[in-house]
């Protein structure tokens, strides 16, 4: 009869258990990069808490004025006004928001459909399957040569 015995695991790896180590350099531009998007982020998301002036109102004594310009009523345009008087910087960050809204739709659109057409030929498989991914073949072909090329 043998009697087991539990012994600890053996550690195959010294140290901690991370990945890679990667230079400061590169945590502190990838910390830069991201605090950048936030900001951009945040702006296109309320554009009416940093867009002093709305974007859409004219004021052609006010056209064509050079950046950080102060009114008559003490307001600064950040980038100047264009050639009907508009604030430059608001129409920006208005026109951001309403670029995020179309990304983001465009991105949960094409989702939802790639997952939709995942599963039909996942269940369905066949000739559905061979259909679907002719398709997504024909699609990611061109994109897959330029990766390779570049590599």
């Amino acid at each position: 009869m043998a009697i087991l015995t539990q012994e600890q695991p053996r550690v195959l790896a010294r140290g901690k258990l991370s990945l890679r180590r990667r230079p400061v350099v590169g945590k502190v531009a990838f910390l830069i990069a991201a605090a950048i998007m936030l900001l951009v982020a945040f702006c296109a998301i309320w554009p009416q808490s940093v867009a002093p002036y709305n974007p859409t109102v004219n004021s052609l004594s006010l056209r064509h004025k050079p950046p950080g310009f102060v009114d008559a009523n003490g307001g600064v345009h950040l980038l100047g006004t264009d050639h009907m008087g508009r604030d430059v910087w608001s129409r920006l960050v208005w026109g951001a928001r309403a670029s995020m809204l179309v990304g983001c739709l465009g991105l949960l659109l094409g989702g939802v459909v790639g997952v939709c057409i995942g599963m039909a030929s996942g269940y369905l498989g066949g000739w559905f399957d061979r259909i679907a991914m002719g398709c997504n073949r024909c699609y990611l072909k061109p994109l897959i040569k330029v990766f390779l090329y570049y590599q």
